[in-house]
């Protein structure tokens, strides 16, 4: 009978580690994007283009590319309301006006893409009162917190950079893998 007794413990003692072990993962699967990959959506595709969204325990994160070229005016003011980005700056260079007051800024609608896919909540447009310029090159880090109105004010020819999207109230699409991505795993 004590036998017994001390089976039943110990198998309800080694259920209970388990369930607790279980409990403290709070995901189960690491993302890795390969260079192959980022080169083969930055080769196929054009713009701001968000390569995954992945689910990192009590947030999303998105791994998107981005290339601007000179267009010989400054861009518009654009501020993300939930997400921070983080930029690495991989070629060319350009000033980034950051901070300051944007006057007149206008909503986006929540079906465009940039509010779907990219950033969730945003405003673009309007003009910017009091912001701090940045001139930025290969191989800088620029973190952008969400609510921060960023634009660049000039491009040196081009600028291409990755970006990581820390999105703390998952208004990201989680899962979310670009299909130039997936076409590529698929090889």
């Amino acid at each position: 009978m004590k036998l017994q007794m001390w089976k039943a413990l110990a198998v309800v003692l080694a259920l209970w580690l388990t369930a607790s072990v279980v409990a403290q993962r709070t995901h189960s699967n690491a993302a890795v994007l390969t260079a192959t990959e980022i080169d083969a959506v930055r080769k196929g595709a054009s713009g701001d283009i968000q390569m995954i969204v992945t689910d990192a325990g009590s947030y999303n994160i998105g791994l998107a590319t981005m290339k601007r070229e000179y267009t010989g005016k400054p861009e518009s003011a654009i501020v993300h309301a939930q997400v921070t980005e983080i930029y690495y700056i991989t070629d060319g260079s350009g000033t980034l006006l950051l901070g300051g007051a944007v006057k007149d800024p206008q909503v986006l609608a929540p079906d465009s893409n940039v509010v779907r896919v990219l950033a969730g909540p945003t405003t673009m447009g309007g003009t910017v009162q009091n912001g701090e310029t940045r001139k930025i090159r290969k191989g800088d880090f620029v973190v952008i917190p969400a609510g921060v109105q960023h634009s660049f004010s000039s491009i040196d020819g081009s600028i291409e950079y990755l970006m990581v999207r820390v999105d703390g109230d998952r208004v990201l699409p989680t899962g979310l893998v670009h299909d130039i991505v997936t076409q590529t795993r698929a090889q």
